[in-house]
C-alpha cells in the first residue's frame, strides 16, 4: 500500500509542477516479452509526461536509480530477475525504496518485492 501511495504521490507531483516523471524500467535477465509494450504505453501516454529509459543490473550497481523517481520491474520470471540483480543489486533497489523512490512490480516484478530471497 505505501508503494502504491508513493506512486500516486510521485504521478501527482509531476502533474501539478509539468515536470515528467524519470521512470527506469528494469532491463535483464527474467524480463518478458511485454516489457516492450509497458514502455510503449507509458511513452504514448497524453495525460502524464514519463521519461522513460531502461536501466540494467550494471546501471543499478553503479548507482543510477538515483536519476529515476519510479523504478519498474515488468512481467516474466522474478526469481531470474533477482538473480540478475544479485544480492547488491536488490539492496540498492531497497535502498532507493526507502529513500522515497517509487517501485512498480509488475507480475514477476511484485513476486520479486515481496519474496524473501536468503
Amino acid at each position: 500500500m505505501r508503494l502504491l501511495c508513493t506512486f500516486v504521490l510521485l504521478l501527482l507531483t509531476s502533474v501539478v509542477s509539468a515536470a515528467p516523471i524519470k521512470v527506469a524500467v528494469f532491463e535483464g535477465d527474467g524480463v518478458g516479452k511485454s516489457c516492450t509494450n509497458l514502455i510503449t504505453t507509458l511513452d504514448n501516454s497524453s495525460k502524464i509526461q514519463f521519461k522513460v529509459s531502461r536501466i540494467t543490473t550494471v546501471d543499478i550497481l553503479a548507482g543510477k536509480l538515483d536519476e529515476f523517481d519510479v523504478l519498474i520491474h515488468p512481467g516474466g520470471s522474478g526469481s531470474k530477475q533477482g538473480n540478475d540483480l544479485g544480492e547488491d543489486g536488490r539492496q540498492q533497489v531497497r535502498q532507493f525504496v526507502n529513500q522515497g523512490g517509487g517501485f512498480l512490480g509488475v507480475c514477476a516484478g511484485a513476486y520479486l518485492a515481496t519474496n524473501d530471497r536468503s
